[in-house]
C-alpha cells in the first residue's frame, strides 16, 4: 500500500543539449536536441546521430537552433553531449527504486562529422552526425591502416626489400 508522502513511481525530466566549439572560433549551443542515438561497438570507433528541432517555436516564434548554425558547422568542430536527469515527484528515496541519480552528465564527446535531415509526411527533422574522440588515434601515425588500408604492408615491404638489397 502506498501513500501520497511516498508513492510508487518516480517521475523524471531528461534534457539533452549539444555544444559545439567551431575551430574558427566561437560556440554553438543546441538545447533543442529532440533525441541520440549512439553506438558503442567492440572494437570500432564510436558514432552518434542527433536528431534536432526544424523550423521555430510556436508560442516564442524562436527559429530552431539549426538554422543559425548550419554554416557554422565544419568537419571535426568538437562537441560535447550533455544529458540532465531531473527526477521532479514520487519516490525518491530508495536508490534501488530510484535507479538514477540527478545531475548533468556528459555522454558523448567528439567531433561533428556530417549533417543530413529526416523527412516524413508529418515531421522533418536534422540529422547530425558525430564521431567520437578516440578517432584521433586515425590520425596519429602514417602506418595507420584506417586511412590508407594497403599503407602499412606497402612500406614493410618496402623496408624488407631495402634491407635484402
Amino acid at each position: 500500500m502506498s501513500s501520497t508522502k511516498n508513492p510508487p513511481f518516480i517521475r523524471t525530466e531528461f534534457q539533452l543539449e549539444a555544444i559545439f566549439t567551431h575551430r574558427a572560433g566561437g560556440e554553438t549551443k543546441f538545447d533543442d536536441v529532440l533525441g541520440i542515438a549512439a553506438t558503442f561497438s567492440l572494437n570500432d570507433i564510436p558514432t552518434a546521430t542527433l536528431d534536432v528541432a526544424t523550423g521555430s517555436e510556436v508560442r516564442s516564434n524562436k527559429n530552431a537552433t539549426i538554422h543559425s548554425a548550419l554554416r557554422k558547422l565544419q568537419p571535426r568542430d568538437k562537441v560535447k553531449v550533455w544529458l540532465t536527469i531531473k527526477s521532479t515527484e514520487g519516490y525518491k528515496k530508495n536508490p534501488v527504486i530510484a535507479g538514477m541519480r540527478d545531475g548533468r552528465f556528459v555522454i558523448f564527446e567528439g567531433y561533428y562529422a556530417g549533417i543530413g535531415y529526416n523527412r516524413s509526411d508529418n515531421n522533418c527533422t536534422y540529422t547530425i552526425h558525430l564521431v567520437h574522440w578516440i578517432d584521433d588515434l586515425n590520425c596519429s601515425s602514417i602506418l595507420n591502416g584506417e586511412w590508407s588500408p594497403g599503407l602499412p604492408s606497402d612500406l614493410a615491404t618496402a623496408a624488407s626489400i631495402a634491407a635484402i638489397n
